[in-house]
């Protein structure tokens, strides 16, 4: 009886350590993809991990929940006063606690010590060969149904025409696993708020020049740094003018300090373990490069999520004929080579200003033009030493 115990809860155990292997080494950090192959062949490879990693789940707790039944069945006789069904429920909340709390050891564990919770380790192989006869059975059924499965045998093009087609029915969403593929690369200098435009005020300032920042940015929150933008020390949120502070410094909320060079994914966690969701990102000489959120972090992988930094819909994007279009500085690079089919080139910049700064190697005036053939830019707009809009040549 004591050993049908130990086997159920040593299954429910199992079952939270496959639990915390997809939540580390599938939904958020990808670095054990090193295949030489296609990308969508390392989609298809995510996809089979998943299934895999979720029919061991799902054997554990079943092996788990049989033989809690058969502990519960053969303890009954001591317990005559309690019904068979409120000690059945009394078992399996116990059991579904140790399984919540192996998890969140699991979870500690493998962002400490990530080839421990990996899918190279021994008890995730070895829940490999367990499953092999069912997911042997199970294979022909699931590739029917989800054509995803099958990208490795057919054409890029084919795989994405059957990813489109399968959107609605299979839920997943193929840029969002490329974006998750990419994710391990970017780096916080590629998502974070650059520091022309960060709402800040000196902590001396008066309270109502606080008051009259929030009012004229439109944004919850406020970085407070002391003397310049360059020594931040936290920032104030909105609500706290509820508050009715007499000085700022009484109001102020610590965030984070990390460098531009960081992993996005290693603050993601810093964010998630010690409940922020602001930083302040500093550059080699720790002079302030700019501002990053949990939500400029996860648009990474979901997309562009609008909040109170964004304002695209002010961004100017206007074709005047072929050869020419006004656009705004803040347009990312990427995203105008792919709309209109351009060469742009990349480097350490990711926005036309950015482009038009490095080549000029300096902030150009309004009206300065600067070539680079078959483009030229005339900065048609600035505020300070901010570009605001640039008109495109394209020479025949």
């Amino acid at each position: 009886m004591i050993v049908y115990g130990i086997l159920s809860l040593l299954f429910f155990i199992a079952s939270g350590y496959y639990g915390a292997v997809r939540a580390i080494s599938l939904d958020f950090s990808f670095d054990w993809v090193n295949l030489r192959v296609d990308e969508q062949n390392q989609i298809a490879f995510v996809l089979g991990w998943r299934r895999k990693v979720r029919m061991m789940r799902f054997l554990m707790v079943g092996l788990g929940s049989f033989f809690l039944v058969a502990f519960g069945w053969l303890s009954r006789e001591g317990i005559e006063n309690v019904h068979p069904a409120v000690w059945l429920a009394g078992l399996f909340a116990v059991a579904s606690l140790c399984w919540l709390l192996s998890m969140s050891i699991w979870l500690k564990v493998g962002s400490a010590l990530p080839g421990i919770v990996d899918l190279k380790s021994f008890p995730v192989r070895f829940g490999e060969w367990l499953i092999t006869p069912i997911h042997w059975l199970a294979e022909p059924f699931i590739a029917a149904d989800n054509p995803e499965s099958r990208a490795v045998h057919t054409s890029r093009e084919e795989s994405q025409a059957e990813a489109s087609e399968a959107d609605d029915d299979s839920g997943v969403d193929e840029q969002m696993i490329k974006n998750a593929l990419e994710f391990k690369d970017v780096k916080l200098r590629d998502c974070m708020i650059p520091r022309t435009e960060i709402s800040g005020i000196d902590v001396d300032a008066p309270v109502e020049m606080l008051r009259e920042t929030f009012v004229n940015s439109g944004h919850s929150k406020i970085v407070v740094y002391k003397g310049s933008v360059d020594n931040v020390i936290g920032y104030c949120h909105m609500l706290s003018m509820f508050k009715k502070p007499r000085d700022i410094a009484s109001i102020v909320s610590p965030l984070l300090t990390v460098p531009e060079a960081m992993p996005a994914s290693d603050l993601m966690m810093r964010f998630l373990e010690e409940r922020k969701n602001l930083a302040v990102v500093v550059d080699e000489f720790g002079g302030t490069a700019g501002l990053v959120s949990i939500e400029d972090i996860i648009e990474q992988i979901f997309g562009e999520i609008q909040d109170e930094y964004d304002f695209t819909e002010d961004w100017v994007e206007r074709k005047i004929d072929d050869q020419h279009y006004l656009l705004s500085a803040r347009h990312e690079i990427d995203y105008l080579n792919e709309k209109y089919n351009w060469n742009l080139p990349e480097g350490d910049y990711d926005t036309l200003g950015g482009l038009v700064i490095a080549l000029y190697e300096d902030i150009p005036e309004v009206g300065e033009v600067i070539g680079l053939p078959p483009y030229s830019f005339k900065i048609d707009a600035a505020q300070g030493n901010r570009l605001e809009t640039i008109m495109l040549t394209i020479e025949n």
